[in-house]
């Protein structure tokens, strides 16, 4: 025992003595986090030569400019093959590359642009089929990376707007959250954003998937062509506008003006609520709500179908021309107000002055009725099955 007390110091606690001797080791300062250094290898140093010979004159944003920015990028990259690694050290590099945005004023020449561009043509001509890219360390300093991406992408970080814009058949993974117009008029291919996802999202999209994990903001899907969208929570005002083919699933709650014009062959899919004019002024497709649906619900519809599962608020079906309209729950005030043609189906209730200024059309009420208008014009209204108007008015 005492040759255990002498090796452990003297004390009787042996155990608790030598725990103690991790206090001879000093303690790391703590420090900032730093921008990441890149190592200046020949091979870097020649692929920044050649980024900073792209040069763009009247920048702009349409698909033609785009292209002959991208072209412009590829002409200079000419048949070297770089690797992924390469690459992947050329995306790190422009973090400390010198950038307009940080001395307040922006060229003409655009850095953000260029380095965006041009890293997605030093992608789609590489060799290498995957490519992983720190986009963290340059928020603000490139947009439209993934640009006709044709490869596999991995995206740690923001990566600016315009991403995937124009995706052919690539896969682009984005892990955290977006800015706006991610997947514009991408053609085929997988977007994946496993964070939320800004405006305008798959804006005039003709193909592929786009699947978000988080919330997406307003004007989601608009001018598609084509493609599906996915969202897991809510989404922002005016999505799915003037779709003319493609699906769009929302599993929450979405804003207002959903469905604006939407075309013969589209559905739309929204898991709980819905917003005010939810389905105006439809021109074929489907809209299935699987909650609640505010005021002016199927405002303008000429053709297709509104199905909502739970309630409606006044002034459902308003100038209704055509189509059909679901109610699963209640009504509110106004049901069919100024309708020439279509179809209203009330499972619940319906709210007072139903059928107001009606002109046409025909509306169904298996529940309770709150009051007919005694300004209906046209039309006919049925109640648990009985025609009720046209016959000795309403209240």
């Amino acid at each position: 025992m005492r040759k255990l007390r002498r090796a452990v110091g003297g004390q009787p606690d042996g155990v608790l003595n030598a725990a103690g001797r991790f206090g001879n080791y000093i303690p790391e300062s703590e420090r900032d986090i730093r921008t990441p250094h890149v190592q200046q290898d020949r091979m870097l140093v020649a692929m920044m030569a050649a980024f900073k010979r792209l040069r763009l004159e009247n920048p702009g944003s349409s698909e033609e400019w785009f292209a002959h920015a991208y072209q412009d990028s590829l002409d200079i990259i000419g048949a070297i093959k770089y690797s992924a690694i390469n690459i992947e050290r050329f995306c790190l590099a422009l973090a400390e590359e010198p950038c307009p945005a940080q001395t307040g004023s922006w060229s003409d020449e655009r850095f953000d642009v260029r380095a965006g561009v041009f890293l997605s043509a030093l992608i789609n001509s590489s060799d290498d089929p995957e490519f992983s890219l720190q986009t963290i360390h340059i928020p603000n300093k490139a947009t439209s990376i993934g640009y006709r991406c044709t490869k596999e992408i991995i995206m740690r970080g923001n990566p600016g707007i315009f991403c995937g814009r124009g995706l052919d058949g690539g896969r682009i993974v984005i892990e955290g959250d977006c800015e706006s117009n991610i997947g514009t008029k991408m053609l085929s291919g997988t977007i994946i954003i496993k964070g939320h996802g800004g405006s305008h999202l798959g804006s005039g999209m003709c193909g592929g998937e786009i699947i978000v994990e988080g919330d997406v903001g307003g004007q989601m899907g608009s001018g598609m062509l084509g493609g599906s969208i996915t969202v897991e929570g809510d989404i922002g005002d005016e999505a799915a506008s003037s779709i003319r083919k493609g699906s769009i699933v929302i599993k929450g709650n979405a804003g207002s003006d959903i469905g604006y014009q939407l075309r013969e062959g589209c559905r739309i899919v929204i898991g709980k609520n819905a917003g005010a004019h939810v389905g105006l002024y439809m021109l074929g497709g489907s809209i299935e709500v699987g909650g609640d649906a505010a005021r002016s619900a199927g405002i303008g519809i000429e053709r297709g179908t509104l199905d909502i599962s739970g309630n409606a608020g006044d002034m459902l079906g308003d100038i209704m021309k055509g189509g059909t309209i679901i109610v699963h729950g209640n009504a509110g005030r106004f049901v069919g107000h100024s309708m020439d043609g279509g179809m209203i189906k009330i499972f619940g209730n319906s709210g007072k002055k139903t059928g107001d200024q009606m002109r046409g059309g025909e509306i169904y009420i298996e529940g309770d009725i709150g009051g007919l208008s005694k300004k209906i014009y046209g039309g006919r209204i049925y109640h648990k099955g009985e025609l009720i108007w046209p016959r000795g008015g309403g209240s």
